[in-house]
């Protein structure tokens, strides 16, 4: 402590400020003011070092004794030489006074309401009811919001599946998981929460986020513009270009589309060992992949290594295989337990399920109350006997997936696909022959250097299916194939066909070239007329037009601009830099003149069209995943009412490999009415069998195929969806109770919360301009009449555009204000530190009754809690925030109204009850000091207000909302954790990882019935009587 004297007012780190009493020996004793009330003081002892000179900042709110009571005012300016200040009271008063003339209040909450309405009355009822329904509402929004903070501030909306995966993994100690949700249900978006928090706590932290290429400029805009990161200690690096990414280790990794960095990916054996170093040296760890378990063991595997190397290692396939395929039962089953099965049904599954985890006791207790419900309480019972099989049996506890459920539906609809009415583009092409003539000669090559050894069958496979799709293009795509044109590194395959027929394997076909591509822009003329009543000028429908070819794209996009102008069309090719493809689909989805978007492949990943009325294929390419990855573009996440996205096809005159190929896709893989997501590998196995046999019998193997391909798929797609089902994170409730998600959403979209934050922002003279009714912003100008450190937070987003609602901050990409806020969170403390506004005195008419009665009205905050060896035990464990979650969750915080009247019976009369209204005559008497004083001069208020703090506090504490709260909270709590042990003890029997084995030293520390804990918010006095009471001088 240095240059302050004894009764200079001086300040402590944690108790605020304070007058100096005395200083000796090192110590320093100090006096605080409590309050305005009667017993006003209270003193403490301090190291003299830790206090400091205390200069109070303006809007301080400063108190005087005058007579029985006390004058509010605050700080306008100073200190000047003689440390006295500038203080405005109401009513255009103030002065300059020393500080020896007025008391500051210490930074400690109220903890007697009562002892302020005692002694002056308090405020005004409207600054009370501002200020209790903003701490209600934020108090009940802060606690659900725990671990999702992330979600809640950021432009985007908020999702159950979301807020479960997000808050899964914020509430884990280990923070390494697999995201494993399936496309399009925004993997991204919970990733980017997660960073989000992770800077929110360690904002020197390193961040490295290893996407595609073509992802990262997506990356960048989601995190800073919607999720504002900032950009210090966050990286975002293409997987590809290795020689960018840091050197030294960094404390969280995130790697989006993970299954690339697995051996099924491209990338070289170093590169992946390098990744799994970063990985493995990584304090967090995400990784994003929708990858299937089933039919994708080897590359799940990697990514399992990537995560947990104690457990899993890349040269275990077999052994990882062959239990994938052990749960092929139960994940049949556990698909099989929906929630209409019927009694006989589960009779049967309840029997092999017990048969076959005979120790698993906590499923056979399930398993008895499921079979033994009723119709009623059945769909309940089979829900949790689903919840256990998927956490107890999950392939690995941190692997999250959320499938495409109805209940995620209806909430994170997609768009769906559908065949458009004429689904065929018939363009003529006298070229056919020739088309399939090239076709069936280079398919007769490759067939014999495949039996002679020359190459291996899946080169030849690759080969054809390359000049196959270039084939059903325009002939743009077939020029590439002529062994006279330049060498080009990215057209590997294209390379490769012409040193083959450079060595004989292949051959010549350079006259059948020429013969299709004489008369290309008589072919691309064609086919714009045939495109033109979709996408002429008779349409405003926003059409893609998609091929796999940057020549044919160049070719119809040359051919459109000539014909309508080129503000008609955009261009998404691999030609452009990344900025011009950004700003094309901008440009194609602001709408305007521009309808039509010409993409090539580059557009196959990363590109958001969802925009798109119609997706027409100007070609297929000879991949059943890479047409998924097109339609997937547009099929994806929009919003409610938006129908399916219809596909048209593109068909030059009646080539029959091309035909066939259609057929194949269309009606085998139905790739143009239902999402293959999953069946990505299957499709993968299975097409190269089929082409190997392309290359042996011709197009008809096409056709033959297309009739077998459903049912295989059909097969293994119930696996998939099985093994995806036991391994997803299902959040659903078993009971009417809202889920802590349900919660936030719903006090998400209640607008209680910003309407008493704007009423109190108001209140102290912030000045807003408001734009479109949902939208704020805040003026520096005049400076609102608060504390220095909550104008600080205040100023800190002023002048800059705030949403009320989610709505707008999606849409508009601006912060919204919520819980967790910085702003909203300190002048939510300043309220409960505050003596303003917690209590107020009010006169309410009443003809007829003389003298006066006293109502009183308390509000309480009711929230139970963990004793310190409960704490202390779960914070050794890493579960604390998973306690403290499903402590929300059974026993969110509350707030308890009691309205008491004379007799100390609670008030019943719905007169008494309605809240402050002038205009039906009721007065504030914090304006009308006289009259106050007159009405409490007859009664013996002292003693009233001591009753009243009591008898109010008794009748909260007696409700059964209060009561039983612990019991039912302890009770829930214990009951989560058996669960805890039980799913940990059945995943140990299985022999698989679990690291909740010492999570049942919780079981003994929980007691009967937790602490509660009832904290007074304010308090109030209702004089209720005749008119006339207020009108007497």
């Amino acid at each position: 402590m240095s240059r302050a004297y004894v009764g200079d007012l001086v300040r402590n780190a944690e108790l605020g400020v304070g007058r100096l009493l005395a200083v000796r020996n090192g110590e320093a004793r100090v006096r605080y003011f409590t309050g305005p009330s009667t017993s006003a003081y209270t003193e403490r002892t301090h190291a003299a070092k830790s206090l400091a000179p205390a200069i109070l900042s303006p809007h301080t709110r400063v108190y005087l004794r005058e007579g029985p009571g006390w004058r509010i005012g605050r700080i306008e300016g100073g200190p000047d030489g003689l440390k006295r200040y500038t203080v405005a009271f109401p009513n255009l008063q103030g002065g300059l006074l020393a500080i020896d003339a007025f008391e500051v209040r210490w930074n400690v909450p109220i903890e007697d309401p009562f002892a302020i309405l005692e002694s002056f009355g308090g405020d005004a009822p409207k600054v009370y009811e501002s200020r209790l329904e903003f701490l209600r509402h934020w108090a009940g929004q802060r606690a659900a919001a725990i671990g999702v903070e992330g979600l809640l501030l950021a432009s985007v909306e908020l999702h159950r599946h979301q807020l479960a995966v997000v808050r899964r993994v914020s509430n884990d100690p280990v923070k390494r998981y697999l995201l494993a949700d399936e496309v399009g249900l925004g993997k991204t978006i919970e990733a980017a929460a997660l960073i989000w928090r992770f800077l929110d706590r360690k904002p020197a932290g390193r961040v490295l986020v290893l996407v595609p290429e073509h992802l990262r400029y997506q990356w960048a805009d989601e995190l800073t513009e919607r999720f504002r990161t900032g950009k210090a200690s966050l990286l975002i690096r293409s997987l590809t270009n290795e020689a960018r990414w840091p050197e030294d280790p960094v404390d969280l990794l995130v790697i989006d589309e993970a299954h690339r960095v697995t051996r099924n990916g491209a990338l070289g054996v170093d590169t992946r060992r390098r990744i799994a170093q970063m990985a493995h040296a990584a304090e967090e760890l995400l990784l994003l992949s929708a990858t299937p378990v089933r039919s994708n063991e080897a590359g799940f595997l990697d990514l399992l290594y990537l995560l947990d190397p104690a457990h899993y290692r890349p040269d275990q396939v077999e052994e990882f295989t062959r239990r994938v395929h052990d749960r092929d039962k139960l994940a049949l089953i556990c698909q099989a337990l929906v929630p209409d099965i019927d009694e006989f049904d589960l009779t049967l599954y309840a029997e092999q399920l017990q048969a076959d985890y005979s120790g698993d006791a906590l499923l056979a207790g399930l398993l008895a109350s499921a079979t033994s419900a009723d119709d009623a309480s059945r769909a309940a019972a089979v829900t949790r006997v689903r919840q256990h099989l998927s956490e107890a049996y999950r392939l690995h506890q941190r692997m999250l997936r959320t499938r495409r459920t109805p209940d995620i539906t209806a909430s994170f609809g997609v768009r769906g696909r559908k065949r458009a009415k004429g689904f065929l583009v018939s363009v003529d092409d006298a070229n056919t022959g020739q088309r399939t003539e090239l076709l069936d000669r280079l398919r007769m090559d490759l067939l014999v250097a495949s039996e002679n050894s020359t190459l291996e069958i899946q080169e030849c496979v690759d080969l054809f299916r390359e000049a196959a799709q270039r084939c059903g293009s325009l002939p743009y795509a077939v020029w590439p194939l002529r062994s006279d044109q330049a060498a080009d590194p990215s057209k590997g395959l294209v390379s490769r066909l012409r040193e083959l027929v450079d060595r004989g394997v292949v051959a010549n076909l350079d006259a059948l070239i020429d013969t299709i591509c004489a008369e290309r822009e008589v072919r691309t003329s064609a086919l714009v007329d045939a495109l033109a009543q979709f996408t002429g000028f008779k349409t405003q429908s926003r059409v893609v037009l998609a091929t796999a070819f940057a020549e044919c794209a160049a070719a119809i996009a040359d051919e459109m601009v000539r014909r309508w102008g080129r503000q008609r069309i955009a261009t998404h090719v691999k030609t452009n830099d990344e900025d011009e493809n950004r700003a094309a689909i901008e440009r194609w989805t602001n709408g305007g003149q521009c309808s039509i978007l010409i993409v090539d492949d580059s557009a196959e990943e990363g590109a958001n069209l969802q925009v798109a009325d119609l997706l027409i294929h100007l070609d297929l390419p000879w991949e059943t995943f890479r047409i998924e990855q097109r339609i997937g573009r547009c099929d994806r996440h929009a919003p409610p009412g938006v129908g399916a996205i219809d596909s048209k096809v593109v068909i030059f005159g009646d080539e029959p490999y091309a035909m066939n190929w259609l057929e194949f896709v269309s009606d085998g893989c139905e790739a143009f009415t239902r999402s293959l997501s999953s069946l990505q590998y299957v499709l993968g196995d299975t097409e190269r069998a089929v082409l190997a046999n392309v290359l042996r019998e011709g197009p008809e193997a096409l056709g033959e195929a297309a009739t077998e391909q459903p049912e295989k798929l059909a097969e293994e797609l119930v696996r998939i969806v099985a093994h995806d089902a036991l391994d997803e994170i299902d959040e659903r409730g078993c009971d009417q109770t809202l889920s802590v998600d349900r919660h936030l959403i719903k006090s998400d979209r209640d607008p209680a919360l910003t309407r008493a934050l704007v009423t109190w922002l108001e209140g102290v003279g912030t000045q807003l301009t408001w734009e479109d009714g949902a939208v704020i912003r805040i003026s520096r100008r005049p400076r609102p009449q608060v504390p220095f450190d909550v104008e600080t937070k205040i100023a800190a987003v002023a002048q800059i555009p705030i949403a009320l609602r989610r709505g707008p901050a999606v849409s508009r990409r601006i912060p919204i204000l919520r819980a967790g806020h910085p702003t909203v969170d300190t002048i939510a403390k300043h309220l409960l530190q505050s003596d303003r506004g917690v209590a107020f005195a009010m006169f309410r008419p009443w003809p007829g009754m003389s003298p006066a009665e006293i109502v009183f009205r308390a509000d309480y905050l009711v929230s139970a809690s963990f004793a310190q060896d409960f704490i202390e035990a779960a914070v050794t464990l890493g579960v604390l925030r998973w306690v403290d979650q499903v402590l929300q969750e059974v026993s969110p915080p509350i707030v308890e109204k009691v309205v008491m009247t004379p007799s100390g019976d609670e008030a019943k009369d719905g007169r008494l009850l309605q809240p402050y209204t002038p205009r039906t005559g009721d007065i504030n008497l914090g304006s009308r000091p006289q009259l106050f004083e007159k009405l409490i001069a007859s009664v013996d208020w002292t003693g009233l207000c001591v009753i009243a703090a009591e008898q109010t506090r008794a009748i909260a504490s007696a409700r059964s909302s209060v009561v039983d709260r612990p019991l039912l909270a302890a009770n829930e709590i214990r009951h989560r954790i058996a669960q805890r042990v039980d799913r940990g003890r059945a995943r140990r029997n299985a022999g698989m990882v679990d690291t909740d084995s010492e999570i049942e030293q919780l079981e003994t520390l929980l007691p009967e019935r937790l602490e509660l804990q009832i904290q007074p918010l304010g308090c109030g006095a209702i004089f209720v009587g005749d008119p006339r009471l207020a009108s007497d001088p």
